[in-house]
């Protein structure tokens, strides 16, 4: 079983990149195909499924989005393509953190999600414990808006569009200007 390859990238097409790596060619699935550039080398992380046609390895530059991904697969309805799709529309971090205050308005607005919000929900929320961001970074920028009189729906909102590691004061000035365009 894989965990791991090292190699460099020969080809990019739509949804995969052909790897080279000792002289074999692994055509891998990935969600991020602009994450990668002919000719140079990466530290791919991949997932085997076997599907009832074929072997199909589907590649992540990050150890976490993989995780996210198997998680994906767990939710009844959910395969590796829906589940990729998602991961190519949303950050894993923000998909962590929707799914870890519930927020299912922002996951059903991914493409090809739609009423499978809830399942996702239901299925993966006691598992986002494992992740190892700390989802509640940002529990006094969520505070410090309530107190200025924003409602939770739409701090959750622009809440969810906020990268980790973000200072606190840059936290609120993106949030203000995220609700300052809806």
């Amino acid at each position: 079983m894989l965990n791991y390859i090292v190699g460099s990238v020969v080809d990019i097409s739509e949804d995969s990149i052909v790897f080279c790596s000792n002289n074999f060619g692994f055509l891998i699935q990935v969600a991020h195909k602009n994450d990668f550039c002919i000719g140079q080398n990466y530290k791919i992380y991949v997932l085997q499924i076997l599907s009832k046609e074929y072997l199909c390895l589907y590649g992540f530059l990050n150890c976490e989005e993989m995780k996210m991904f198997k998680k994906l697969l767990l939710v009844s309805g959910i395969g590796p393509k829906t589940a990729l799709n998602i991961l190519k529309n949303v950050d894993y971090q923000q998909l962590i953190y929707n799914i870890s205050i519930k927020n299912s308005e922002f996951l059903s607005n991914i493409p090809g999600i739609g009423c499978k919000a809830n399942s996702i929900i239901y299925t993966l929320y006691s598992k986002m414990k494992e992740f190892m961001i700390n989802i509640f970074e940002y529990q006094d920028v969520f505070d410090a808006l309530k107190k200025l009189g924003f409602k939770e729906a739409k701090i959750n909102d622009a809440m969810s569009k906020l990268k980790i590691g973000l200072p606190t004061e840059d936290a609120i000035k993106c949030c203000l200007k995220e609700m300052s365009y809806e």
